[in-house]
């Protein structure tokens, strides 16, 4: 896998040049947030490529491209049954929590526009079934969660 790295590395570098070039024609103080993430960017990516080619850096741990399961494990520590307050999330279900949080925030934000900011929740609501349960068939509702 230290191809891949090495070829990612260097994408991100080489696509980072006109992005830089193209973020100084902002005008004012425009140029200093895209400028800053390519920063950022770049020097992530130049991580990425030292850690690819110098052998002694990887991590006996790195586990990309095998076949051993026990990596995978480690996300099961952290399950709901582990977690005390994700309870609420399985018996409640996800959308009934998301409303209830919504009306919670609608109060605390103090929102001026009632209409406009249910619009926004219901949109949001119909993006994450879209994609969750149409696209990738996960199930959001507390009956098929358990």
């Amino acid at each position: 896998m230290r191809w891949v790295d090495r070829g990612v590395a260097v994408a991100l570098i080489v696509a980072a040049v006109p992005l830089w070039i193209e973020a100084g024609s902002f005008p004012g103080s425009g140029t200093i947030f895209p400028r800053v993430m390519l920063g950022v960017l770049v020097v992530l990516a130049l991580g990425l490529l030292l850690r690819s080619l110098i052998p002694a850096t990887r991590r006996v741990s790195d586990f990309l491209g095998s076949a051993d399961p026990a990596p995978s494990r480690g996300p099961s520590r952290c399950s709901p049954w582990r977690q005390p307050r994700s309870w609420r999330c399985f018996h409640v279900g996800f959308f009934a929590a998301m409303i209830g949080f919504c009306v919670l925030t609608y109060f605390v934000l103090q929102v001026d526009n009632r209409r406009l900011y249910a619009g926004a929740v219901l949109i949001l609501l119909a993006f994450v079934y879209a994609v969750f349960v149409v696209f990738l068939n996960v199930p959001l509702t507390a009956d098929k969660m358990l």
